[in-house]
């Protein structure tokens, strides 16, 4: 099945949620936390858990961290700032920005009524 071209929306709607100060705090474990600008941010920690590469964490964090011409940070930190995100997040990224983009107009193949 050939999905609809809409991925321009699905980044500008994934965009919006991950800067947004109402999902990060419906989505940390504390509300101490992702408060002050550090750098790994809410946004910075989902990108690279989303991204799901092979490479070993200190490589993945060094390119991440090259690309944005900061130091980068330890294993140990983003190890710690990923155990402040809950799984929710996640949730409500892929029912708002995938679900919901993808399948709001009746354009796609169905199997016994089923998406």
């Amino acid at each position: 099945m050939k999905l609809p071209q809409k991925p321009h929306q699905v980044v500008d709607t994934t965009k919006k949620l991950l800067n947004d100060e109402e999902f990060k705090s419906h989505h940390r474990t504390s509300p101490k936390v992702f408060r002050r600008e550090r750098k790994l941010t809410c946004c910075l920690v989902m990108l690279l858990i989303m991204q799901k590469t092979r490479k070993s964490l200190p490589l993945l964090l060094n390119e991440a961290f090259g690309q944005i011409n900061l130091d980068p940070a330890t294993n140990s930190a983003f190890t710690q700032a990923r155990s402040h995100l809950k799984h929710t997040a996640f949730i409500e990224l892929n029912q708002n920005a995938i679900v919901a983009e993808y399948y709001q107009d009746d354009t796609y193949r169905r199997y016994q009524g089923f998406r």
